[in-house]
């Protein structure tokens, strides 16, 4: 979301989670040499459409394999994100409602 509010000041450095990495907590990988899993089976964060870096490209590609889904960069990654972005926002406001409509009758 910064990065559409503040088109004029790039980000020194963006940093993703290795979905790749046995370890937890994933150690974080630059995404500007992340290779990314968008549109997979795997399940995505605040968003319908996954979208999941990967910082051993070969990981990714198996992940491909196994659920499918588009290998892209960054740029890619963030494409898909401002365009699915209408519809993760109503997403998360109708669970947000259901989730206060449960608590006030709970």
């Amino acid at each position: 979301l910064s990065l559409a509010l503040n088109l004029d000041r790039g980000a020194k450095a963006i940093y993703a989670a290795d979905f790749g990495a046995k370890t937890d907590p994933k150690p974080l990988v630059n995404v500007d040499v992340a290779t990314y899993l968008i549109g997979s089976k795997l399940p995505g964060v605040m968003t319908v459409q996954s979208k999941v870096a990967f910082g051993v490209k070969a990981a990714a590609e198996a992940a491909k394999v196994e659920h499918g889904g588009e290998l892209g960069d960054f740029d890619a990654a963030l494409k898909a994100a401002y365009q699915s972005m209408a519809s993760d926002t109503l997403m998360i406001r109708k669970k947000r409602s259901g989730m206060k409509q449960h608590a006030a009758h709970g």
